[in-house]
């Protein structure tokens, strides 16, 4: 774990199918880099990683509370699976 990496000691969420792995993995993964893994989305979170959704909606109900929590001026950033396995794939 590289202490310089954008994830360390920031709050983050999953939410949707990730080809990474369970839920369970991805908090796993999480903690490798020095990230701290959330359930929910709250004010505190500063990622939300956005999988594959398993229903017909266009968007989560965390990935809508976190575009209305930006637009309230809350500094979350959203990113797709494969953004974060990028970020996570440099640290190697």
């Amino acid at each position: 774990m590289k202490r310089e990496n954008i994830f360390y000691l920031k709050y983050i969420c999953f939410t949707g199918k990730s080809p990474l792995g369970t839920r369970e993995d991805m908090h796993r993964l999480a903690l490798e880099i020095g990230a701290i893994p959330q359930n929910s989305v709250t004010d505190k979170t500063n990622f939300l990683v956005v999988g594959k959704q398993t229903t017909c909606l266009a968007h989560s109900s965390k990935e809508l509370k976190a575009m209305a929590m930006r637009e309230d001026g809350f500094d979350i950033n959203i990113l797709s699976t494969a953004e974060f396995y990028a970020f996570f794939n440099e640290e190697d």
